[in-house]
Formats: C-alpha cells, structure tokens, sequence
C-alpha cells in the first residue's frame, strides 16, 4: 500500500474516532423530576461543564451505571434504600469507575461515616445553592474533592482538637499535619492559608514535604490515607 495514502487513512480514522467519540457525562440521580431537572438546568450553562452531556435518571440501578460508568453520578445514597449494608459494596464498586457525588439530606454521624467509607470526590447537602452547586461539580469535574462544611464535623475532628502530630502521624510535624488534613477535606490552597494564617507558598511546602514522608502523590492518595488513618472516622 502507498505509504501516503496509508497515512491519509489513518488520520481519517482519527478524525472519524474523535468525532464520535462519547462526550464526558454527568447522571443526576432524584425521584423529584422537579428538582432534577433544575439541577440539570443550572449545570448546563455553566461554562466549565458545557461539553458535559448532562441527563437525569429518576431510580437508577446501581448495577447498570456500574457498566454504564457516567465520569459524574451526583446521587442521594439514602433514597430508596432498605438495607445500606448491601447497597454499600454495590457503591464502593462504582466509586472506582465513576466520580461520586453524593447529595445528602441531613445525616447523622454514623451515617456520614457510612458514606465516607465506600469512596466519594464530594459531599453537599440537599439545601445547596445553585453557585455553590456548579462549584462543587466543576471541581471534581477536574479531579478534585469536595466535602461540604456542613459534614466536616461528621467525617473528621476537627484539627484544633489534635493533641499532637505524633498521635496519628509520628513523622509529619504539627503543621504538615493541619495542612494535609486541610487537603483532604477539600480546601484549596488559598482556603488553606487564610485557615492556617500562612502564605500559599508555605502551605504548599508544607504539602510537598508530607506528601514525601507518606509517599502520596495526589489529592486521592491522601484522602485514602485520612481514612485509613482514622482522621475522618
């Protein structure tokens, strides 16, 4: 074959490829077709999600998105639920091949503990606002975690309340400590300094060198490691 008309095929084949390629997806999961459907509207003309296709699914089994696997599923874990025990291995599946988003009414402790066990990139309460809304998916839309204030006191203690770094971590320091738990609850570095009082440049020294004693590299890498620490538990 003509190496130059080989190589025109290929690049038509790409072109056909990433033109019917699927467009990353977000599946907004809620009986109320109401609230759904505002939801859906409000994430729509958000400009970082424009190229999201967007649906809303009023009962969905857990099962078939599995295989499905939208990039975003924003979902009231308690809706419809009899039993969590049997419903959590189904959603600690999912959280490996989908971002999870869970849309909570008011819980209690050991119900965010429940969730916090089975994976999630965010956590916002039903009574979110619409602003709010578009900034909590935009930022697990690009990789980030979010966890609303509102259940902070539910998955962690509070970082004024350690006694010492070296009750969880003997070889972090104090500070490296508050910044990383910082990180894992979902603060952005600027968050973190006005929080801690320091600039945004020290905080992120102080990220760089725990992430280097834990061997973590990334924002999920070290949300892992807070739960299996006990620090949002």
């Amino acid at each position: 074959m003509n190496t130059a008309i080989s190589h025109i095929e290929s690049d038509q084949h790409s072109q056909f490829c990433s033109a019917t390629a699927l467009p990353p997806s977000i599946l907004i999961c809620d009986p109320n077709p109401i609230l759904a459907s505002g939801m859906q509207n409000i994430l729509q003309r958000a400009p970082y999600l424009s190229k999201y296709d967007i649906r809303v699914e009023a009962r969905p089994d857990l099962l078939v998105l599995k295989e499905v696997a939208p990039d975003i599923v924003i979902i009231d874990p308690w809706q419809g639920i009899e039993a969590w025990h049997a419903t959590a291995d189904l959603f600690r599946d999912l959280s490996k091949v989908t971002s999870l988003i869970f849309y909570c009414p008011d819980i209690s402790a050991a119900e965010a503990r429940s969730i916090g066990s089975v994976g999630f990139r965010g956590i916002m309460p039903k009574t979110i606002e619409g602003e709010e809304l578009v900034r909590i998916v935009s930022a697990v839309a690009f990789g980030g975690i979010y966890l609303h204030d509102i259940y902070c006191k539910e998955l962690a203690t509070p970082v004024m309340q350690l006694s010492s770094a070296a009750d969880l971590s003997p070889d972090l320091t104090e500070r490296e400590l508050q910044v990383l738990r910082h990180v894992a609850l979902g603060r952005s570095i600027k968050e973190i300094a006005a929080a801690l009082n320091i600039s945004t440049k020290t905080v992120d020294t102080y990220r760089t060198r725990a992430n280097l004693k834990l061997n973590l590299r990334t924002r999920p890498d070290i949300v892992q490691y807070a739960i299996q620490s006990g620090w949002m538990s």
